[in-house]
């Protein structure tokens, strides 16, 4: 008989959580910048939102599990601790709203393009695109600043998820 290990809690999982929307977003703008070339890239622009979509969503579950995370933790926490952490979901809830309009707004710009516009790609699809790339590569520094101040938590601080037993 198989002993599996216990199904953690919501409030230990943040850490499991968090590597889902770093790592999908931190790909995403690769697959963007390939797509900005002219040559048959469709499949690789739409991959790129998919990975948005996937990473802005997983965003949201983070924060949540995090939330339950820091409820569970915050009595322990000392003052410096407890700015670092209130930063970090500050950052953390202000980054997932900016890749939300990111994602959105790459998703009208394809669906646009695949519609209207099948044989060219006229300038404004490409520079509405090109812009879009380069606030994904703002909303990147983001991501990274949110998981330095949780790394900040973990390793400077202590504070980690209680995990069930």
């Amino acid at each position: 008989m198989l002993n599996f290990p216990p199904i953690p809690d919501w409030s230990s999982i943040h850490p499991l959580i968090v590597h889902l929307p770093i790592g999908t977003l931190i790909f995403a703008p690769l697959l963007m910048f390939i797509g900005l070339f002219p040559w048959r890239t469709t499949g690789i622009r739409w991959a790129a939102l998919l990975l948005l979509a996937a990473g802005t969503i997983g965003c949201f579950v983070a924060i949540e599990s995090g939330e339950a995370a820091s409820d569970r933790r915050e009595a322990e926490m000392t003052g410096s601790a407890r700015q670092v952490a209130t930063l970090h979901e500050e950052l953390a809830e202000k980054t997932a709203i900016l890749f939300s309009i990111v994602t959105f707004a790459y998703a009208g710009v394809l669906i646009t393009q695949h519609f209207w516009i099948r044989s060219q790609r006229p300038v404004q699809h490409v520079a509405a695109h090109g812009m879009l790339l380069i606030v994904v590569m703002a909303d990147e520094l983001m991501i990274a600043n949110v998981g330095h101040l949780g790394g900040r938590l973990v390793h400077q601080y202590d504070v980690r998820a209680a995990i069930s037993q």
